[in-house]
């Protein structure tokens, strides 16, 4: 099982280009089965559709084109589809055009609101509809929502009914979950293909609601070829990446984790990295503390073994260095730097043993910060190191700002 991949707007685009000229399938295809399986979701979602009244708010691209397909499949069923197009009908083009072109020779209301008071009209009745639909922008936005379109927005918004997004909810930011203005606060959105990150990542996953991913015909090959970056951690994969154990399993041989963590006032660092360790089924657990904090590591955690650091009196420092290292010996993998501080010793043993450790490694908390200011020691692993900072360790690792980490974490991740 491989790790979902969470494909860019590039990205995505990318893979629809290569469906439609080299694979072959019709881009209306692809708009077919969008809005098609949208229009089922809300089915499974909200109950059936018959004589029930939709208002689905159209865009002028192919996020708009999906909307146009919902309506025609909602009055295909018995439901009671009207369109807002916030667009000129006659400088919509290709497969949106056509789809506008259907449904105008069919029975469903078609309201084209090209400016804020148009919107408002549009809008004034739509706490009394079953749901709504917001097809305005799609993966490709980029530029802050505004005028009508973010008129719209806040009047979905404010009409209290539950609210399907097409792809991703119109004003975020696909790459970034960042919102763009203003964003459409979804109930349910249903994504084409794959997922991306703008679903996870926050504010966005706060406007995505529940997420249904469907299919409309990207080839499995199409989508293995493409090498994209960025991939989500499910609970399969994770359940599948674990190994089984044999029935003759016992805790050596399922690894042993050394921590090294935790100094006075910070041992609840240690602590709790120690239990995490335990949680995740390692077979053994020991906790490399100086030698003062042993008794309460000793009493506080009866299924963890304690290494004490005669060297060292408060603090994991480079005092301790031989019996840290030998500490190492025969351990599957260790984490570095909950609670340990960040003082000139123990910086001096943490670059150290980032350096020359030849285990996999987890680098933490004060471990990052330390890397921070040393960052030449990050290209000097002799193994596997798994960096865990949050935005302010982040912000030391690379010199940026917490809000410019957060306004794109992935790309800050990558560089």
């Amino acid at each position: 099982m491989t790790i979902t991949p969470l494909p860019t707007a590039r990205e995505m685009r990318a893979l629809d280009v290569r469906t439609i000229e080299e694979i072959g399938v019709p881009g209306i295809a692809l708009m077919e089965n969008a809005g098609n399986g949208a229009a089922r979701a809300l089915r499974q979602t909200y109950g059936p559709m018959r004589g029930r009244r939709v208002v689905i708010f159209c865009g002028p691209g192919n996020n708009g084109g999906d909307g146009l397909v919902i309506a025609r499949h909602l009055h295909q069923e018995g439901g009671r589809p009207e369109v807002v197009l916030l667009a000129d009908p006659d400088r919509l083009s290709g497969d949106a055009a056509t789809n506008l072109a259907v449904v105008r020779r069919l029975p469903i209301p078609l309201h084209v609101a090209l400016d804020e008071e148009a919107v408002s009209r549009a809008a004034a009745p739509l706490n009394t509809a079953h749901c709504l639909v917001d097809a305005l922008f799609g993966t490709g936005l980029a530029r802050p929502v505004a005028g009508r379109f973010a008129a719209a927005v806040e009047a979905v918004n404010r009409a209290g009914r539950p609210i399907l997004a097409v792809d991703i909810a119109s004003g975020l930011d696909s790459d970034t979950g960042q919102i763009l203005g203003t964003a459409v606060r979804a109930d349910l959105t249903v994504t084409f293909g794959l997922a991306k990150p703008g679903h996870w990542l926050y504010p966005g996953r706060e406007h995505t609601g529940r997420l249904k991913v469907v299919d409309i015909g990207i080839p499995p090959e199409v989508v293995a070829d493409a090498h994209i970056a960025a991939g989500l951690l499910t609970r399969a994969w994770t359940a599948h990446a674990l190994p089984l154990r044999p029935p003759a399993a016992h805790k050596g041989t399922c690894g042993h984790l050394l921590v090294l963590a935790g100094s006075t006032g910070k041992t609840g660092a240690a602590l709790l990295t120690a239990r995490g360790g335990l949680r995740i089924g390692s077979g053994l657990v020991s906790l490399c503390v100086p030698a003062d904090l042993d008794p309460i590591f000793e009493t506080a955690l009866a299924e963890a073994m304690t290494i004490a650091v005669n060297a060292c009196r408060g603090n994991l420092d480079q005092s301790g260095l031989e019996e840290i290292q030998a500490a190492l010996a025969g351990k599957r993998a260790a984490v570095l730097g909950p609670g340990i501080g960040t003082a000139p010793p123990t910086a001096a043993l943490a670059q150290r043993l980032y350096a020359d450790a030849d285990i996999p490694l987890v680098v933490d908390a004060d471990a990052c910060t330390i890397l921070g200011r040393e960052p030449k020691y990050l290209g000097q692993a002799k193994g596997p190191r798994i960096l865990t900072p949050h935005p302010g360790e982040m912000s030391r690792l690379t010199g940026l700002g917490t809000k410019e980490i957060q306004a794109d974490r992935l790309t800050v991740a990558r560089d």
